[in-house]
């Protein structure tokens, strides 16, 4: 995991972050995180507004020039104060270059899409949902 303030500066990484990315935490702490991962931008504006739902990122990555590629899936969240201004973000970093590895066989199948003239002869279901004025409803 680490974390940034709200323009981007990396306040605190973790030691697993550390091991996934081949540098020490101090290094990393006052750098922009886009210095770091520059395919990742802090928002900018005055209204900056993170995407609430947390869509992981994948990206490859060099430890260092002559290491081994390494492709690392990043999951961000927006940190808010108590009037929901942004103050930062926090990111979970990890390095899923051996499931990307993996044999194709490993890999799960999609399933063909369903022969819709072969759907079993079952009667729909319809339903009605209706909202009441007062605190009862009568049904006749």
């Amino acid at each position: 995991m680490l974390t940034t303030d709200a323009h981007g500066i990396i306040r605190s990484a973790n030691q697993a972050v550390e091991t996934i990315i081949g540098r020490p935490a101090v290094e990393l702490v006052g750098q922009r995180i886009s210095g770091v991962f520059p395919v990742m931008r802090p928002p900018v504006g005055a209204k900056r507004v993170l995407d609430p739902s947390p869509i992981p990122l994948e990206l490859a990555h060099r430890a260092r020039p002559e290491a081994e590629e390494q492709i690392l899936r990043c999951t961000g969240a927006p940190l808010v104060d108590t009037y929901q201004n942004l103050i930062g973000s926090l990111f979970i970093v990890q390095d899923i270059t051996a499931l990307k590895k993996l044999s194709p066989e490993a890999e799960p199948e999609t399933a063909p899409a369903p022969d819709l003239q072969r759907r079993p002869n079952v009667p729909e279901i319809v339903g009605f949902l209706g909202r009441s004025r007062g605190c009862c409803t009568s049904w006749s």
